[in-house]
């Protein structure tokens, strides 16, 4: 930024007994409008003023500095205007530019906030100037809304192409027609009414319940009209079932983020196609039963399936028992990653230096950096930000183009373009199935170099461990400052403190800002200096002429200038000194990489009062992990009371209620086999799969008839209608880009198919063995 100069020899005024602390006043005063006296007269009064301020460079140098006698600023010093040295240089692509970063309110609404950005850029100056927009969240946002809309419309579009495959008539596919859509406006409504915005994960929870909410009017189009009464117990117990394993993860958003939404918008769902099932539905439907189309195709082989397992009733039980018991068995192996992950298509990396590198000198070496790194191919952009000691920089890409693990190799290559600088990248990536986690780990004491010894000797013992990709020291070693220490004695003779020393000290060779000049409409700094070079060494300090207002001395000649360490930047963590360490872990989820962090830094022994800390997010991971077990098993305890009252039979309870641990069993299977981490949505996957997996039981429980593979019989339409839309409705959520809907999705699938598969060939055998004992 430009500025104006007042460049003085400190020998000279030091010679006229003039203290260059004094400069200060003697601008500010000069360029100040006061306020005089008002002047009364006949008619109207009149306001004198002083008016003093500074209107060119000329007005400066011609200020008067009271010595032995009246001296100008032109006798002593040059004033002139010129640009201070940068120590920061932000550029996008190579090109130095000015970076403005918007953010929204925590209540704001990101599209919206775009859309107006780009509306007040077209109407700026800056539409005639070259810029680019690098993160547009409001844009990305709106991606991700469409993309869960069309997933929405695909699912509800699957499930009224799946009725005609089991109705002649029509009437069923157009009343499902109607209804959904109804269900998704009521929702809607209430959602605005509750004071919710309507965003990705409100969507997300209605795209998953547009399968949900279509079982109701698949059992009752089933039904003859004088037969809806016989399955209004079915229809309103399976959706109860629902809704009390979503109650509580109502109150889990503070655990995990949108958790809350998606669950609201189920339960809203449920709630609006049950009653609208049950009021409205019955009233279009035939008195007779609605034939079923492919009927002759799918009921003999799930006879037959039935009729196996009857007859191996042994085999049948402990294959039950097995599944059963396997959610126990695995739940508590399979690695978990229930930390959010930040999936914008960016890549973080930085230079880092000696903490003395001066900024233009790494800005210099951002630029070659850049020039390589824009070459790879799917790069859209290279921000780079040099400051005194290291260099930030963000790749932003495009996702179609390439991938995050290809544009973190070709940025590794690079390495040796920069050999001064260590080019240190945030994330990596994958291997061997395995992900690499980051742990940020803190070492906190009573010293800040002990604490920083620690992070040393961990770092050193973390890299001979195969699973750690890195470690990185979050500190630098100290940089050299010069120290000076003066005669006190020497300062005491000729009455010169060592305030008056430093702040003569100071102001010649910092030049402190003494005051702000508007020219124009421009701010223009006016600073004043007295040893103005870029390049300061200890003979130049010991050079510098300081008066003590009688004498000018050397002050080399009074004080020790020596180069000496720097505290460097000191580090807290809960009022305690600290020092930090990154280490990058070849792990399947966040907890295991924890696990391993751990298990190395146990073999480094501590001095007491010093401890190894970890994030809160992280160290929260089994406090989340252990609060998700206790809502699951307090959901099979409220489905098992539920059905206990409906049923009047706690036998029959408790083996509806296996069926949920049975029907868990197939996502964790799945999970253990391809060695994945359960994510955030499979968790909450798992809970909301415990009030499903009962339906399929609930339903054949209602069935009037005697024998158990007659019940299946008699209500196999209503299963499979139910477990197919459910599926339906999930499919399409896979393929959003938000990894909560989409883990999410996949676990409810598994969950239904596996709630299918328990329900209609295992659960009627045992059934039927119990009413025979």
């Amino acid at each position: 930024s430009e500025e104006i100069l007042v460049e003085f020899d400190s020998e000279k005024i030091s010679n006229k007994g003039i203290n260059p602390v004094s400069f200060a006043s003697i601008i500010q005063e000069a360029n100040l409008v006061s306020s005089g006296i008002k002047l009364k007269g006949n008619k109207k009064n009149q306001n004198l003023i002083f008016e003093t301020k500074i209107k060119d460079l000329e007005d400066i140098r011609l200020l008067p500095v009271s010595a032995d006698k009246v001296m100008q600023f032109s006798d002593f010093a040059k004033i002139h205007k010129t640009f201070r040295e940068q120590e920061e240089f932000v550029r996008v692509n190579g090109k130095e530019c000015v970076a403005i970063d918007v953010k929204t309110s925590f209540d704001g609404r990101p599209v919206h906030v775009s859309k107006e950005c780009i509306k007040k850029i077209g109407q700026s100056e800056l539409r005639n100037l070259e810029y680019k927009v690098l993160y547009d969240k409001g844009k990305e946002q709106k991606k991700l809304l469409l993309n869960v809309l069309f997933a929405l419309f695909q699912g509800l579009v699957i499930i009224l192409l799946i009725v005609p495959l089991f109705f002649y008539k029509s009437n069923v596919a157009f009343l499902l027609a109607v209804l959904i859509p109804t269900s998704v406006l009521w929702s809607v409504a209430q959602i605005k009414l509750l004071g919710l915005n309507l965003d990705a994960d409100i969507l997300s929870g209605i795209g998953i319940a547009t399968g949900l909410v279509s079982d109701a009017p698949f059992v009752i189009a089933e039904c003859k009209k004088a037969e809806i009464k016989r399955v209004i117990p079915s229809v309103l117990s399976s959706c109860i079932t629902t809704i009390f394993c979503l109650i509580p993860l109502c109150f889990l958003d503070s655990i995990i983020s949108g958790i809350k939404d998606i669950s609201v918008s189920i339960i809203l769902m449920l709630i609006n196609s049950t009653i609208f099932a049950l009021v409205f539905f019955p009233c279009f439907l035939s008195k007779k039963n609605n034939s079923n189309k492919i009927e002759k195709y799918y009921i003999r082989p799930i006879y037959s399936a039935c009729s196996f397992f009857r007859r191996n009733y042994g085999k049948t039980f402990f294959l039950f028992i097995f599944l059963s018991i396997i959610p126990f068995v695995v739940f508590p192996f399979l690695s978990n990653n229930i930390v959010s992950e930040n999936s914008e298509d960016i890549v973080t990396f930085y230079l880092e230096y000696e903490s003395e590198t001066n900024p233009k000198k790494i800005d210099n070496d951002c630029i070659l950096l850049v020039e390589a790194v824009s070459k790879i191919d799917g790069i859209d952009f290279v921000l780079s930000n040099a400051q005194k000691g290291r260099a930030e920089f963000e790749a932003g890409f495009n996702p179609k183009k390439t991938s995050f693990n290809k544009i973190v190799k070709e940025i590794q290559k690079c390495r040796n373009i920069i050999p001064e600088g260590f080019l240190y990248i945030l994330n990596l990536d994958s291997w061997d199935n395995k992900k690499v986690h980051t742990i940020e780990v803190a070492i906190t004491g009573d010293s800040s170099q002990i604490c920083r010894n620690y992070a040393q000797e961990a770092v050193k013992t973390a890299s001979k461990n195969n699973r750690v990709v890195q470690g990185v020291l979050n500190f630098k070693e100290s940089e050299k400052i010069i120290g000076i220490k003066p005669d006190r004695n020497f300062l005491a003779k000729n009455n010169f403190s060592v305030s008056d020393f430093a702040n003569s000290l100071r102001q010649i060779i910092f030049g402190p800002v003494a005051d702000k000049w508007i020219q124009d409409g421009k701010e223009i700094d006016i600073r004043t200096i007295g040893l103005n070079k870029k390049d300061i060494g200890l003979q130049d300090i010991k050079n510098i002429v300081v008066s003590s207002g009688k004498a000018g001395f050397n002050v080399g000649s009074f004080s020790e200038v020596e180069l000496i360490s720097g505290s460097g930047k000191l580090y807290r963590k809960d009022n305690r000194s600290a020092a930090y360490f990154t280490l990058h872990i070849k792990a399947k989820g966040i907890s295991e990489a924890l696990s391993i962090t751990k298990n190395i830094l146990s073999d480094i022994h501590l001095e007491k009062g010093y401890s190894f800390r970890f994030p809160k997010q992280i160290e929260d991971i089994k406090y989340k992990y252990q609060t998700f077990l206790f809502v699951l098993i307090l959901c099979v305890l409220m489905i098992f009371l539920i059905l206990t009252a409906l049923i009047e039979n706690p036998i029959k309870a408790f083996l509806t209620s296996a069926v949920i641990f049975a029907s868990l069993s197939f996502p964790l299977i799945f999970y253990a086999v391809q060695r994945k981490p359960l994510e955030i949505g499979d968790i909450v996957a798992l809970v909301i799969v415990c009030g499903l997996s009962v339906n399929t039981a609930i339903f054949i429980e209602q069935s009037n008839k005697v024998n158990s593979i007659r019940k299946v019989r008699d209500k196999i339409q209503s299963i499979l209608l139910t477990n197919i839309s459910t599926i339906c409705g999930c499919v399409p959520m896979l393929f959003v880009k938000n990894t909560l809907t989409s883990s999410l999705s996949r676990t409810l699938i598994l969950g239904t198919f596996g709630s299918f598969i328990i329900g209609t060939f295992l659960y009627p055998v045992l059934l039927e063995k119990i009413k025979k004992n």
